[in-house]
C-alpha cells in the first residue's frame, strides 16, 4: 500500500487543472534538451562555413570562402563590396542580390522579401 502512495499523488498532479499545463510545460522542456544533446552540437546550423566549402570536400588544397574554379565564393564578393566605402549603392545592391540569388533556394522565390534585403544590406554601412 504504500508504494502505491507516490503513483496516486501523481495522478492527482495530472488531473488538477492548474498543474497540468506545469507539467506539460516540463515534460517538453526535457524532451527538447534531450533531443538536443541526441541530435547535434549547438553550431550545428551555423551557415558560415557551409555554403563555401560544400563543393570542396576531399580538395585540401583550395583555401576556405574560394571555390573550386578559384574565384571567391558570392558571401566573400558581396562582403567586400558591401563593406567598401567606395562602392555606390547601385553596387552594394546588385552584390546583395548576386549573394542572396547563390543561396540554397529558387532565385525570387521569397518576392519582396528579398528586395527588401538586398536593399537593407545596400544601406547599412
Amino acid at each position: 500500500p504504500d508504494g502505491l502512495a507516490i503513483p496516486v499523488q501523481l495522478i492527482e498532479l495530472w488531473n488538477n487543472e492548474r498543474t497540468r499545463p506545469l507539467i506539460h510545460f516540463g515534460l517538453l522542456v526535457t524532451v527538447l534538451s534531450i533531443w538536443c544533446s541526441v541530435v547535434g552540437p549547438s553550431d550545428m546550423y551555423n551557415r558560415e562555413d557551409s555554403a563555401e566549402t560544400s563543393g570542396t570536400e576531399g580538395s585540401g588544397d583550395i583555401a576556405p570562402g574560394v571555390e573550386a574554379n578559384g574565384e571567391p565564393s558570392p558571401r566573400q564578393v558581396a562582403e567586400g563590396v558591401l563593406t567598401s566605402p567606395d562602392s555606390t549603392f547601385q553596387e552594394r545592391h546588385a552584390a546583395a542580390q548576386t549573394y542572396l540569388d547563390s543561396l540554397a533556394k529558387p532565385v525570387g522565390s521569397l518576392g519582396t522579401l528579398e528586395e527588401w534585403a538586398a536593399r537593407l544590406s545596400a544601406l547599412q554601412r
